[in-house]
């Protein structure tokens, strides 16, 4: 439990750490980007604190990338159809 918070905190603040400044450069940029960061991290201190050791660190990384690089897409088509939904600036209704 307590590897698992731990994990879960530190993973979260590296997240935001680099999610935050890649946001304005875009939004699949940043989320990529800081979920890559935030898998290597949660992975890390989980492994080390609950197992003592990194062993099966690799294994881990790859079946967290996979599900980022899964979700993209459906964060490409939700911005996509948000972006062509907004009404656009001084048109009358």
């Amino acid at each position: 439990m307590i590897a698992s918070t731990a994990a879960f905190l530190v993973s979260e603040l590296a997240d935001m750490a680099v999610f935050t400044p890649l946001r304005r450069r875009g939004l699949l940029l940043a989320v990529f980007t800081s979920s890559i960061v935030g898998l290597f991290v949660d992975t890390l201190i989980f492994l080390q604190l609950a197992f003592g050791s990194t062993d099966l660190m690799w294994g881990q990384v790859v079946g967290k990338g996979w599900m980022v690089v899964l979700a993209l897409p459906l964060l490409h088509l939700l911005q996509t159809r948000r972006t062509s939904a907004a009404p656009i600036e001084g048109a009358q209704a």
